[in-house]
C-alpha cells in the first residue's frame, strides 16, 4: 500500500468516524432512554460507548490534521493586545485554532 493510498483511506475513515461519534454522542446525551441503570451489563455498555466515543474523537482529530491545509507558517508572536499571531501574516489564533509547532531550544536542537 502506498502513502497516498493510506492517506485517502484515512480521509475516507474520518467521514465514517464523524457519523459514529455523532451517534455515540446522541446516545450519551440521552443515555437514560437507552440504558437501564439497574442492569450492570447496560451500564458497562454505556460507559464503554463513552470511552469509545472519546478515543474515536481523538483519532478523528488526528486524521483531520493530516488532511488540513497549511494556511500560514512563521514565528508565533504575542501582540500588544495579548493575542497570538503568526508572524506578520495578520492571522490571529483563537480558541480552537489547530497549531503545529516546531520548538527550537537552540539552532542545532529542533
Amino acid at each position: 500500500m502506498t502513502k497516498d493510498t493510506m492517506l485517502q483511506e484515512l480521509l475516507n475513515l474520518e467521514v465514517q468516524l464523524k457519523e459514529i461519534t455523532h451517534g455515540l454522542r446522541q446516545i450519551e446525551d440521552t443515555w437514560s432512554d437507552h440504558f437501564d441503570p439497574a442492569d450492570p451489563d447496560d451500564m458497562y455498555l454505556c460507559s464503554t460507548f463513552a470511552k469509545v466515543e472519546d478515543k474515536l474523537s481523538v483519532v478523528r482529530r488526528l486524521i483531520q490534521g493530516i488532511g488540513a491545509q497549511v494556511i500560514a507558517q512563521g514565528t508565533l508572536i504575542k501582540n500588544a493586545d495579548g493575542q497570538y499571531a503568526i508572524g506578520n501574516t495578520g492571522i490571529m489564533l483563537t480558541a480552537g485554532s489547530a497549531v503545529e509547532v516546531l520548538f527550537r531550544s537552540s539552532e542545532q536542537d529542533a
